[in-house]
């Protein structure tokens, strides 16, 4: 059984509904460690104290707030804990918003959410929401920051995603240029569109560079050199040229698929 985020639990009204979060993502990526150059020793980190140069145990380092140069209270994680109100721990729902009403560019981190001896208030919850519509807007304090989140059900349970405040979303850093569009431009545009549309299908996608980078890994580990692929030509003059090709190499609306992937970034020398 995978370890719970945070336990609280959804104040909907007078209900309340013990839940848990896990975190719905896990990063599968390569890493890659630090090396000196010229001897290939790694290169590590370590956490020294100050006054001494003396290497520190993780059991050793706590948490403190310097609250005058040089001087620092600490707290431990219980008597963080012991702060938080009732309220704190709750999630307290403040409103129901329209499904795709909250703009992407405020999710932050995703969590499954799950009951926690309260399956049938959590499902009630989930399906009046699927019922309306709608996703509910809430707030409470996960671990040690006050938070906004957003209660998103699904046919398969619900998603809660934790939200930016907007003092931490930057503006567009640039305005966007005024162009002028000809009608025939915007007609092409339309029908590329439609000839493109069709559900989303998570399946269809995989991290095809990560892929390649391992490739090219082991090319490496086996004495392969590692050199940049071919580049297809281009030889789109403007952009109405760009439409009415793009439009020639559609399938039919709704059979739209991924465009193929670009070849491995190294070739294997013999």
């Amino acid at each position: 059984m995978p370890v719970a985020a945070h336990k609280g639990a959804i104040a909907f009204g007078l209900v309340y509904i013990p839940v848990q979060f896990f975190s719905a993502i896990g990063e599968n990526r390569v890493s890659f460690n630090q090396l000196h150059k010229g001897s290939m020793a790694r290169i590590r980190y370590k956490k020294v104290r100050e006054d001494t140069g003396e290497e520190v145990a993780p059991e050793e380092i706590v948490r403190g707030y310097q609250y005058e140069k040089g001087k620092y209270v600490t707290l431990t994680d219980d008597e963080i804990e012991l702060m938080k109100t009732p309220k704190d721990r709750a999630i307290t729902i403040s409103r129901f918003v329209e499904r795709g009403s909250i703009d992407p560019v405020f999710y932050e981190k995703s969590y499954h959410v799950a009951p926690d001896g309260s399956d049938k208030a959590f499902h009630l919850l989930r399906q009046a929401m699927l019922q309306q519509g709608v996703v509910a807007v809430a707030t409470s304090v996960l671990g040690t920051k006050d938070a906004v989140l957003m209660l998103s059900p699904n046919e398969q349970g619900m998603l809660a995603k934790s939200l930016y405040y907007l003092s931490e979303i930057k503006t567009v850093p640039m305005p966007t240029a005024q162009v002028g569009l000809s009608q025939q431009e915007i007609e092409m545009a339309n029908m590329l569109v439609q000839s493109m549309q069709g559900s989303f299908q998570p399946e269809l996608y995989q991290d095809h560079y990560e892929e390649r980078l391992r490739e090219a890994i082991m090319a490496k580990v086996q004495g392969q050199e590692i050199v940049a692929p071919a580049q297809p030509p281009n030889n789109v003059i403007d952009l109405m040229d760009a439409l009415q090709r793009s439009l020639a190499h559609q399938p039919q609306p709704g059979t739209w698929m991924p465009p193929p992937q670009a070849p491995p970034a190294f070739a294997r020398q013999q």
